[in-house]
């Protein structure tokens, strides 16, 4: 167990640390890749930990400051986090779609390390998230059918698609929620956070 840096000294707030072990490199042809086998699909902390850890950083009893902080919480050694950070040429596997309307949609899927990580991230996150009530996209128990649902018998229903809305969220954006209420996490930790989220 590893203490993250705390807001207060005095209590022993820990999170768990994986084992240290970085990741090799071996070679793949022309390319070197790097390969890890503690960076899996699945979480070692369990979900009332990462409820409690998560508690614990809104009350400020844990502060989340660092590239090793954020490693920690994520469950990967700080050298794979920083890798997969900075080898952003393949985080994502690009394709398009085709829309109802013939046009198409680009879709830039996480893949590998980066995909992991998102995963691990997102019960963290969506422990801080309050959507507003007439939201339905992305939400837990709720879809276009329960939003459907509430514009039913309505006289006028007007559909409307956001173009490239997913390539409009910045990282100066995501940057700014991290450091805000309810997280508060300081510079390093919301510009690693916010990489992991924007492409």
């Amino acid at each position: 167990m590893l203490s993250l840096s705390l807001a207060n000294k005095e209590e022993n707030e820990t999170i768990p640390e994986l084992p240290k072990l970085e990741p090799q490199p071996y070679q793949a042809g022309k390319n070197l890749k790097w390969d890890n086998k503690e960076l899996k699909n699945h979480s070692i902390t369990s979900k009332i930990d990462i409820d409690v850890i998560c508690k614990k950083i809104e009350n400020k009893s844990i502060v989340i400051t660092s590239a090793n902080d954020v490693a920690n919480l994520l469950e990967v050694p700080v050298g794979q986090l920083l890798f997969i950070l900075y080898n952003k040429k393949d985080n994502y596997r690009t394709f398009e779609i085709k829309k109802k309307n013939g046009k198409s949609r680009i879709i830039n899927a996480p893949q590998g390390g980066l995909s992991i990580l998102q995963e691990k991230l997102k019960p963290i996150i969506e422990y801080f998230y309050r959507p507003k009530k007439p939201a339905h996209g992305f939400i837990k128990d709720k879809s276009i059918l329960t939003n459907a649902e509430k514009h039913t018998k309505k006289k006028y229903v007007v559909n409307v698609d956001l173009e490239n809305y997913f390539g409009s969220v910045t990282f100066a954006r995501v940057y700014g929620i991290f450091k805000s209420k309810p997280f508060n996490f300081s510079h390093p930790a919301a510009s690693i956070l916010a990489q992991l989220c924007t492409k």
